[in-house]
């Protein structure tokens, strides 16, 4: 399968270009459509859309590496969990998605008939204390759920060190 990932930005473009990475990227359009300002491209490849998700490969991706993720539900401590990546340098986006999909299955974050959660965020430390976040829920305005729009997120293809990286997802029931 061929893949699109869409960067933030020409440089940051440039320092995967022509190198061996590996992928991890959530989808935001299957058969993509491709503009015809690519020409090396075929106009419709059958591949995935997706933004970021770049790591460069490496040997040393061997052994999964254990985060856990810390669950605050209205200013409780309540659970934490454990995600697993085989990376040593991971995207920002491997770690959100495994963090949403575990919440969804096992505390059904985002349900058909409502969520028992009305607001949250998921944010994360890095080793310099330099912390970010995501809203886990849509705004308003990307309601009704347009994947693309969302996803864009992840175009910065922000990449952090697995063995040091600190998650924590707070969740409001009201």
């Amino acid at each position: 399968m061929r893949f699109k990932t869409e960067l933030e930005n020409i440089e940051l473009a440039n320092n995967y270009k022509g190198k061996k990475v590996d992928i991890f990227g959530v989808p935001y359009f299957y058969t993509c459509i491709i503009p015809k300002s690519e020409p090396d491209i075929n106009q419709n490849f059958g591949g995935c859309c997706m933004y970021g998700g770049l790591t460069f490969n490496s040997s040393e991706n061997e052994r999964d590496k254990l985060i856990t993720v810390q669950v605050t539900i209205d200013n409780r401590q309540s659970l934490g969990f454990t995600i697993t990546t085989n990376k040593n340098m991971v995207t920002i986006q491997e770690l959100d998605y495994k963090a949403r999909h575990w919440l969804t299955k096992e505390k059904k974050l985002y349900e058909f008939d409502g969520s028992a959660f009305e607001s949250g965020y998921i944010k994360f430390t890095e080793k310099n204390n330099t912390s970010f976040w995501f809203d886990l829920f849509p705004k308003k305005e990307l309601v009704p759920f347009v994947p693309y729009k969302f996803l864009n997120i992840y175009g910065d293809n922000k990449v952090v060190d697995s063995k040091s990286i600190k998650m924590e997802v707070f969740l409001n029931t009201h």
